[in-house]
């Protein structure tokens, strides 16, 4: 059995068209206008040359896309949401920190220049008492307050806590002491700026001057 040929039999079609348009063109004009419209032409298929194809997807590629999809799962969620009032509440917890450390900072400063203004009035000498005063606020505030001098500087009960402090003068028989005068919950002290000089058997020795009352 031979194979079909499709390709002579479109050759044959057209060689056939244009050996009949030669031979109307060799005839006259009338015949040849008939013979053009008489004729016909056909294009024939051949189903051999027809295929079917069919696109199939490979595993490889679904798996590719599965593990994509299955790898990436954060794309798909939402981002956190923002809660404005626990900022807003942590905002002012600070706030009210830093408030109250400044004001603590500020009722010690105005407690020193109140104490430091009442020893300037009652010192018997302005520049002594200035520069005594100076170095007093120093200590102060190098130490933390008044309240830890003192409890550095006395002994205290369990619990004691001061009240008040007060920059003051003590009359002794040596002359007036420049001190603070400290109100505890427990007893009245007192404690001389700077120490003072005191005779001990033929030797000048220096202490600081210590009052208390319980």
């Amino acid at each position: 059995m031979e194979q079909p040929k499709p390709n002579s039999d479109i050759e044959s079609h057209v060689l056939n068209g244009d050996s009949a348009e030669a031979k109307g063109s060799g005839s006259g004009s009338g015949s040849g206008s008939e013979s053009h419209g008489s004729m016909k032409k056909s294009v024939h298929w051949s189903p051999e040359l027809v295929t079917e194809s069919t696109f199939t997807s490979s595993p490889q590629g679904a798996h590719s896309n599965s593990s994509f999809n299955s790898a990436s799962p954060s794309f798909s969620q939402p981002p956190p949401s923002f809660n404005v009032m626990e900022t807003v509440v942590t905002v002012r917890n600070v706030l009210g920190r830093w408030s109250k450390k400044v004001g603590e900072a500020t009722r010690k400063a105005e407690t020193l220049a109140g104490n430091t203004w009442q020893h300037l009035k009652t010192s018997p000498s302005m520049t002594e008492a200035a520069m005594g005063r100076i170095a007093q606020g120093t200590k102060v505030l190098a130490e933390g307050g008044y309240e830890k001098i003192f409890l550095s500087t006395f002994d205290t009960v369990p619990e004691e806590r001061l009240q008040n402090s007060f920059a003051c003068y003590l009359s002794t028989s040596a002359g007036p002491v420049m001190g603070v005068l400290y109100i505890s919950t427990a007893k009245i002290a007192y404690s001389s700026d700077s120490p003072i000089s005191y005779k001990s058997e033929d030797k000048t020795e220096w202490s600081y001057y210590k009052v208390h009352i319980q």
